[in-house]
């Protein structure tokens, strides 16, 4: 008889925000993995990914994580829950923040993995 092994890793979310005028995205991951947001607009170099309530990394209330186009923001899956994040982008030219969102970011248990 084989031995059970995990059948997949667990599911993470790569989102990769290029323009602040793009359409909104739902997303889901599993306990284990990532939400990894990306930044690929050269106007907007810096944002900031911003919980509304909780996060799923850890137990802060509304948490904002900072990120570039050379440092995408990585955020861990600890936490079992619906969550909602939005980016704000800055601007060159002191230009006021874009705020792009809200996106509803759900995270699931990963039922396949063994840790």
């Amino acid at each position: 008889m084989e031995s059970l092994k995990p059948t997949h890793r667990p599911v993470s979310i790569i989102h990769t925000a290029p323009d602040p005028d793009a359409l909104q995205v739902r997303s889901h991951g599993e306990i284990g993995g990532v939400l990894e947001v990306r930044c690929e607009t050269p106007n907007h170099p810096e944002f900031k990914v911003e919980f509304n309530g909780g996060n799923p990394s850890n137990e802060a209330i509304n948490e904002t994580f900072n990120g570039s186009m050379d440092a995408p923001v990585i955020i861990p899956l600890n936490k079992i829950g619906n969550y909602v994040y939005s980016i704000l982008y800055s601007s060159k030219g002191g230009k006021p923040p874009v705020i792009f969102g809200p996106f509803p970011c759900n995270i699931h248990p990963c039922t396949g993995c063994r840790f």
